[in-house]
C-alpha cells in the first residue's frame, strides 16, 4: 500500500497528493490598512489540509503583518514583492518575504544570487494560504509591519490561493 511518506520530494508530495494545501479558498482572508495601523490583517474561518490532515482555523480578529519566516528586509521604491502567508496544523500563521527582481542577495559562507521576484514558498509545515503582492512606486523604503499599506506610492493586492501559484500575478 502507498503511503505519503513513500514521497520524498516535498514539492511533489505537495503537489499530487495535496499533502498541505487549502481545499476551496473563499475569500477567507480580507487584508487591512488603517490609519495608523501597520499592515494588519482579519480572517474569517479557513479549512486548509497540513501534512495531509484536515484542518480548521477559527476567524482571527486582527493579526500584526510582519515575517515571521527568513529575512525581513526594505523594498525599495520602484520594486514589488509577494508576501506568502502560511498556516500550520496547530493554526499559526506564518509569513514569508520574497524578493524583489534584481535584488543583491548574500548567502551562507558569503555566497550571492540575484532576486527574481518570485512569489515565495513557506516552511516544511506549513500550508500557502494567501500571497500579498505590494508595488512601491514612491515611498522610500517599505517595511512591512511597520509601513501603512494605505499610504500614497503603495498598492497592495491579495489573492487566496489553494496552492503556490506558478507565476506572480
Amino acid at each position: 500500500m502507498s503511503r505519503l511518506s513513500d514521497i520524498t520530494n516535498a514539492a511533489i508530495k505537495n503537489l499530487l497528493s495535496y499533502v498541505n494545501r487549502t481545499p476551496a479558498p473563499s475569500s477567507a482572508t480580507n487584508f487591512l490598512a488603517t490609519a495608523g495601523a501597520a499592515a494588519t490583517f482579519v480572517n474569517a474561518a479557513v479549512d486548509y489540509i497540513c501534512d495531509g490532515i484536515a484542518c480548521y482555523k477559527a476567524a482571527v480578529t486582527v493579526n500584526a503583518f510582519t515575517v515571521t519566516e527568513g529575512l525581513a528586509y526594505p523594498l525599495p521604491t520602484g520594486k514589488t514583492c509577494y508576501y506568502t502567508i502560511g498556516l500550520n496544523a496547530a493554526g499559526t500563521y506564518c509569513v514569508m518575504q520574497g524578493s524583489y527582481s534584481g535584488q543583491a542577495l548574500t548567502g551562507q559562507m558569503g555566497a550571492t544570487a540575484v532576486g527574481d521576484g518570485s512569489i515565495p514558498g513557506v516552511p516544511a509545515g506549513y500550508t500557502p494560504v494567501g500571497v500579498l503582492k505590494v508595488v512601491n512606486t514612491s515611498v522610500g523604503d517599505f517595511i512591512i509591519g511597520t509601513t501603512l499599506l494605505n499610504v500614497a506610492g503603495i498598492t497592495q493586492t491579495y489573492k487566496d490561493i489553494a496552492v503556490l501559484p506558478s507565476t506572480p500575478f
